[in-house]
């Protein structure tokens, strides 16, 4: 399948997921920095990072639910106008210097609004993919969303050297303009009979124990995944006293090279399983570069930390969607594509709640750099052993399809 045969509405709702992700990333890689201004331990700012998270849990469990009352779009319009109206009012506090628990409280809305955004676009894109090359549809997402994410964060911390209320009115704007975009490029979903009962079944991802057992798992690479963000700025700040704005770059390399490898090396790991679990080992092998290299070298080193922490993202993470997709359907119990959506949602937020709390606690009992990230960093090893167990004992067609 070549990139002309994709539907213009896949490539619409990449574009949307690409400047959600800039907008984000501009305003969240931020935070860390700000409430390390407020004089907050590494642990307390773990716990309001892993506690913000939480609440986007709240956004997921009904998102499913909400999706099927009110389709796809009026829920992703909703959402989206919250969640710039809580960057505004971020902007703004942050302005006038309020106490840092009032902008806490709307970075809690926030994470809560994303939930619920996040599974209405996700479900989009997989019933508008159902009889294509998925692996192609979620490099394209991936590619798009890590474009969001190299330039957000370079973007912040640029704008947060000139004043730190700028990523958060920038962020604010941009979300309010996506839900705009929504509105005019996006059609409600119609969905026949039998998707319809599929979607309404209660409990019905644990009858079928594959795609169950398979998500669950994957709650040890989301851990991982959460470490990039709170927990590495707050290390690299500490150790290195850096800006934002150095941040920022090393951001931008994690988004770039995601950018030009993701599709790539979908073309070069020919096998889903054996991508997944090297993808979990080099994320290892990278977060322990960045406690061997802040131990013995300076900040420059850790951009090859990045490179290999990237090279594991790329390779674990879509083909863990893509996994997760086979086996919600090549068994008895089918699962439609709002549930896989919602609880690989739910999964993911609840392992970027658990990490950076997790983390910071490392970061401030344990003084060995890399034990920190030995030890931060170990769900991964876990992860590959239950991942072995799962694919020796539920079998699937591991190959990619070709593109």
């Amino acid at each position: 399948m070549y990139l002309t045969q994709i539907p213009f509405i896949v490539y619409i709702i990449s574009l949307v997921q690409m400047l959600l992700s800039l907008a984000y990333t501009m305003s969240y890689t931020i935070v860390p920095i700000y409430l390390n201004s407020q004089n907050l331990l590494p642990s307390e700012i773990g716990l309001i990072s892993g506690l913000s998270t939480f609440t986007g849990i709240l956004g997921w469990l009904p998102a499913a639910k909400l999706t099927k009352i009110l389709g796809e779009k009026k829920l992703l319009i909703l959402s989206l106008s919250g969640r710039g109206i809580s960057f505004l009012l971020i902007g703004i506090f942050v302005y006038i210097d309020v106490y840092f628990l009032f902008i806490i409280f709307f970075l809690f809305i926030n994470t809560f609004l994303m939930g619920l955004n996040i599974t209405p676009l996700e479900s989009y894109l997989i019933s508008n993919s159902k009889n294509l090359n998925q692996n192609l549809v979620y490099s394209i997402y991936r590619t798009s969303m890590n474009a969001g994410w190299a330039i957000g964060p370079l973007l912040g911390g640029y704008l947060a050297k000139q004043n730190l209320v700028y990523p958060f009115l920038a962020t604010s704007f941009l979300i309010l303009i996506l839900s705009i975009v929504v509105f005019f490029f996006f059609k409600n979903q119609n969905y026949n009979e039998n998707q319809r009962k599929l979607s309404s079944g209660k409990f019905i991802i644990f009858k079928n124990l594959p795609f169950f057992f398979f998500c669950l798992n994957s709650l040890n690479l989301f851990v991982t995944m959460s470490l990039l963000i709170t927990p590495l700025s707050l290390f690299l700040v500490h150790n290195y006293s850096v800006d934002s704005f150095e941040i920022g770059k090393l951001f931008f390399l994690n988004g770039i090279m995601v950018v030009f490898f993701q599709i790539p090396l979908s073309f070069f790991i020919k096998n889903l399983a054996f991508g997944l679990q090297l993808g979990l080992f080099l994320y290892f092998t990278g977060f322990i570069s960045v406690g061997i290299f802040s131990y013995y070298f300076d900040f420059q080193w850790i951009y090859l930390s990045m490179f290999i922490i990237t090279t594991g993202e790329i390779l674990s993470v879509s083909s863990m969607y893509v996994l997760a997709n086979k086996y919600a359907n090549q068994y008895e119990i089918k699962i439609s594509p709002g549930y896989v959506s919602s609880t690989i949602g739910f999964l993911r937020t609840s392992g970027w709640a658990m990490g950076p709390p997790i983390a910071g606690l490392f970061q401030e009992m344990i003084a060995s750099p890399i034990l920190v990230w030995f030890f931060s960093s170990a769900f991964t090893i876990f992860g590959i052993f239950i991942n072995s167990i799962i694919f020796y004992k539920y079998k699937l067609d591991f190959n990619r399809p070709n593109f």
